[in-house]
């Protein structure tokens, strides 16, 4: 990662955010995402896992027959990509290449099969470094940089870059959800905040509010989800509060400290109804123009359907590691110990020290507390589709 250069690392990840405000930055995002990898194509699409389908979302390509190998892809080659029922295994946010993706469904040779010997290959496409972003029971959104046959395969350093991009692309497709994108275009960050219906509270570094939208305002005066302690935003629980407080602090260096955290913190409101806090740097791209020095964070709460927390939001609001929050995850599905064990590849043994972890870092005394503990927070899914 050395030879990466600094403010080209900023440059890219400005115009990641800047995606959220404006999508038609996308393609411009993307093509600056892939110079760092040397790849020919990036995107965004959506792979429905039961119809075998792939719509893109955007992508950018330096390819200039694309456009027939794509029309190939729609008719015949999307329903023969081999990783279709791989793609629900993975966590939000998890980075693969393609060999990693064979090893797991046992593929020796993943260039002999017909998606990669008719398709892949002749379209000048050899290898991906692969995401998921977002996950549906039926389909899953994908964040992808397709390298061309004419370089080396994906190794460590690509794979390290992208799990470096990773969290900044998340975060801007799951607020750019949440935002009247067909209005934004043409406006300043804050007229668009005002206009969305998602509640928005921007903040300074000290999360002191700078500036809040007529949902933001209505829900602080509520105090039903978030309010003010001494000046300072905060929610009904604790854990939240501190996950929020760090990653708006995170938010004045997003490139070398905020990664994935503030992103899906679960929040209860005192009467039990979920919702769904992220939060967007305001200091990176065209938004520091927009607000000057004092903004750093933008935190958009949105109601959500009552389902598990993701890894990541526990990661988040708990401290735990990767392996910790799986571990939870398991018991939180109703797994045994054993089963637990089973399910992931590790001993049982190794499941009971990461649960002991888990016990301290949470509070929670036993496994009944932990499912308790869970079912008191909401999931990072919307209730719109």
């Amino acid at each position: 990662m050395r030879d990466m250069s600094e403010a080209a690392l900023h440059e890219t990840i400005g115009l990641i955010y800047d995606c959220a405000i404006d999508p038609s930055v996308w393609p411009t995002a993307l093509e600056s995402m892939c110079r760092h990898v040397d790849a020919c194509q990036g995107s965004i699409s959506v792979l429905d896992t039961t119809r075998r389908e792939i719509r893109f979302a955007t992508e950018w390509t330096s390819s200039p027959d694309w456009p027939k190998w794509r029309k190939l892809l729609d008719e015949k080659y999307a329903a023969l990509m081999p990783f279709f029922g791989l793609m629900q295994q993975f966590e939000i946010g998890e980075v693969r290449n393609t060999a990693q993706m064979a090893e797991m469904i046992g593929l020796q040779n993943v260039y002999e099969h017909p998606f990669f010997k008719e398709w892949a290959l002749p379209s000048g496409r050899k290898d991906t470094i692969g995401s998921v972003v977002m996950k549906k029971s039926d389909r899953v959104g994908i964040f992808a940089m397709h390298t061309p046959t004419s370089r080396d395969l994906v190794g460590p350093r690509e794979l390290a870059i992208g799990a470096l991009l990773v969290p900044h692309v998340r975060r801007a497709v799951t607020i750019g959800d949440l935002l009247d994108q067909a209005t934004s275009k043409a406006q300043t960050l804050q007229a668009t905040l005002d206009t969305v219906s998602a509640a928005v509270v921007v903040t300074d570094a000290d999360a002191r509010v700078v500036h809040c939208n007529a949902a933001g305002d209505a829900l602080l005066r509520s105090g039903a989800l978030i309010d003010t302690e001494d000046g300072q935003l905060r929610t009904r629980q604790l854990p939240a509060t501190r996950a929020l407080r760090t990653a708006i602090v995170q938010s004045e260096d997003p490139v070398n400290k905020l990664g994935a955290n503030g992103i899906d913190v679960p929040l209860r409101s005192r009467s039990g109804g979920p919702a769904i806090a992220h939060v967007l740097p305001l200091q990176q791209g065209r938004r520091q123009r927009d607000w000057g020095t004092r903004a750093t964070a933008a935190v958009f709460v949105s109601p959500v359907q009552y389902s598990l927390p993701s890894a990541a939001a526990l990661t988040a609001l708990y401290g735990l590691t990767a392996m910790e929050a799986r571990v939870l995850m398991q018991i939180a599905e109703g797994r045994n110990r054993a089963e637990a064990a089973a399910t992931l590849g590790i001993a049982d043994s190794t499941v009971k020290s990461h649960l002991e972890r888990v016990f301290s870092k949470t509070g929670a005394n036993d496994q009944a507390a932990l499912a308790r503990l869970l079912r008191d927070l909401s999931a990072p899914i919307r209730k719109a589709d």
